[in-house]
């Protein structure tokens, strides 16, 4: 497995860099990801994603206007445990990267621009309410994970956002926009001595606009809204949900354990599973399944989701299928194959591969070391791990019939 020169850097405040090198690459990325996302702690539901929204706003304008005079694009996203802030460029990378310390480091929250926010979010999430696999997966988290943030819309809900106001979006930042939770991640074509230099140049301006906040202390927030199930359309659509034990009793690393988990989740139920044939030639599922890992703090499930015209039966099929001992020692040698080949097929990607080193950091692991522990995983150890996972699991099912 190719390991990319990787240059790391701790500052003072507790900021960790990398810089990732890629030679011959003319694009170069940024980014900052913050070890905080939707399920986490926060004083409403979503206040982790309306923050993602509202960073960008300064008094003196839309910071995304500032990134486009520099002929960078930049862009974010929220997740479960992280939100990312990130600008890809060809020139000017130097004032990118301020840009974005800036971004992530002067907020000015005001009701001004909380109010401008505040439609265009309730806007996202009514598009999503509309969706009936939204409806599905709130349904099944809803079971997985009840009252938790876990089971709200990463955007949180309607009442919550309405309620945001400058005083619950500051205690938010305050408790988790530390630099201590934050990782620069930098890539392109960097030489050793640019990279030693682009530390230096960033010493001043993280310690200027990242700095140690005081938080204070709030109740979590849960979410009180209630879901329907009134969306349909013209296909029977199901969905169906594991919820995972703690993974890290049975394997240490819990990057690895995500990479073995995806792999069983295929060889059992993918594509090119015995299962899907099966299920195939007696007419209960015909079309791929959309499958997903996924790990948090809170906890770690697979999503299943799926249409058929014979819903119960197709659940039963699911249910089946995943707690099944057939393990095909050779499907699990060429699924391991690709993974790593897509890993391979990532170093070209400067955003994924940045933003999979940025993570891997924040569990403090090796992505790269645990490649190679996935590479030299046997067949019997997986096995094993796979019959544990099996053996502790929890099914759970929706489903939504057409009109």
């Amino acid at each position: 497995m190719r390991r990319p020169t990787i240059y790391r850097h701790t500052y003072q405040t507790g900021l960790q860099a990398q810089i990732i090198c890629r030679p011959g690459f003319n694009q170069k990325f940024a980014g900052i990801l913050v070890d905080f996302g939707s399920a986490d702690p926060q004083p409403l539901p979503g206040q982790a994603h309306f923050l993602e929204h509202v960073l960008f706003a300064k008094k003196s304008g839309d910071l995304s206007q500032q990134f486009e005079a520099l002929g960078a694009y930049v862009n974010a996203f929220t997740s479960y445990n992280e939100t990312m802030f990130y600008a890809t460029c060809l020139d000017n990378f130097s004032a990118v990267v301020k840009l974005l310390l800036q971004l992530v480091g002067q907020p000015e929250f005001t009701q001004k621009t909380i109010s401008k926010e505040r439609p265009i979010i309730l806007q996202e999430l009514a598009s999503y309410q509309d969706d009936p696999s939204w409806q599905l997966e709130r349904d099944l988290l809803g079971q997985m994970y009840p009252k938790t943030l876990l089971a709200a819309d990463i955007a949180g809900t309607r009442d919550a956002v309405a309620a945001t106001d400058a005083t619950s979006l500051q205690t938010a930042y305050s408790a988790n926009y530390q630099p201590t939770k934050m990782q620069l991640l930098m890539s392109g074509d960097f030489s050793q001595a640019q990279a030693s230099q682009l530390f230096k140049l960033v010493q001043p301006w993280q310690k200027r606009l990242l700095q140690v906040k005081r938080a204070t202390a709030f109740k979590q927030a849960v979410p009180t809204e209630q879901w329907s199930s009134e969306v349909s359309g013209s296909l029977n659509r199901f969905a169906c949900g594991i919820k995972l034990p703690d993974l890290k009793i049975f394997l240490a690393n819990p990057l690895l354990a995500q990479m073995l988990l995806e792999l069983m989740v295929e060889s059992q139920l993918g594509i090119l599973s015995p299962w899907f044939t099966q299920t195939q030639q007696q007419g209960i599922i015909n079309l791929p399944l959309d499958l997903s890992v996924t790990c948090t703090r809170e906890g770690a499930f697979v999503s299943i989701f799926g249409v058929s015209e014979h819903l119960s039966a197709a659940i039963e099929a699911v249910q089946t299928g995943w707690i099944s001992n057939r393990l095909p020692a050779d499907l699990f040698a060429l699924l391991k194959k690709q993974s790593l080949a897509q890993s391979l097929r990532g170093l070209d990607d400067l955003p994924w591969l940045a933003t999979e080193l940025g993570e891997s950091a924040l569990q403090d692991q090796d992505y790269y070391q645990t490649l190679q522990d996935l590479q030299n995983f046997s067949y019997a150890r997986y096995a094993a791990f796979a019959k544990k996972i099996q053996a502790n699991s929890r099914f759970y099912a929706a489903q939504q019939p057409k009109n």
